[in-house]
């Protein structure tokens, strides 16, 4: 009896103990393998808009970023950009408005952003990822506006550039989509926006990019 009850119990167990071990999800795991490509550098051009102040034209902007990866999701890494915009400089500028140029501008803006980036990549398929950016960086930001005046005998008049710089501490928020075309080569697109302490949103960027992994 003991014998039957045990056979029944192997024929009836057995089978769904397979099915049980079989339909269980298998776990995933972010560690990366020994030959897998962790380090990557990033190129981005396209469009670059400044804030706070008047009259901003729709700017260039060019970045590069270096990232290595602590893991198949989990990045560390370095970033900068360059952004160029004109405005019209009403506050400091003297210069005549006749020097207007036709897009109703008259100054430049330069910026310099450059810091630290803690990375995560998301894959949506084999092929396409999503990466999420932040960290701390430096804000430099350049502007060049006319100015007017007369020399030290009052009589001559001359007309030049007037450059002031400030320094913020800004968070870089990147955001990047990318399709990957070989183990060592993707290309997408990315965007992201720089936020100050001081003055809430500073610039912003958008454009296509290009990774080489190495």
């Amino acid at each position: 009896m003991k014998i039957r009850l045990s056979l029944l119990l192997f024929l009836f167990g057995a089978p769904l103990f397979i099915c049980a071990q079989e339909e269980a999800p298998k776990k995933t795991t972010t560690m990366m393998s020994a030959g897998e490509k962790r380090a990557k550098i990033t190129a981005q051009a396209g469009y670059y808009n400044a804030y706070n102040y008047n009259n901003v034209k729709p700017g260039e902007n060019f970045s590069l970023d270096f990232a290595y990866m602590l893991s198949g999701t989990l990045s560390f890494g370095q970033h900068m950009n360059f952004g160029r915009n004109r405005y019209y400089e009403q506050e400091r500028s003297n210069f005549p408005t006749y020097n207007l140029l036709q897009d109703s501008t008259n100054a430049d803006i330069l910026t310099i952003q450059v810091g630290i980036t803690v990375g995560y990549t998301y894959p949506l398929s084999h092929f396409i990822s999503i990466t999420a950016l932040t960290g701390l960086s430096t804000y430099s930001e350049t502007i060049m506006y006319p100015i007017f005046g007369k020399s030290s005998n009052g009589k001559d008049l001359w007309g030049g550039y007037q450059q002031e710089t400030r320094t913020l501490i800004a968070v870089p928020l990147l955001l990047s989509v990318q399709y990957i075309i070989s183990p060592s080569f993707e290309i997408g697109l990315r965007g992201g926006i720089y936020v100050s302490p001081q003055e809430s949103l500073i610039g912003k960027h958008f454009g296509p990019h290009i990774s080489f992994k190495f």
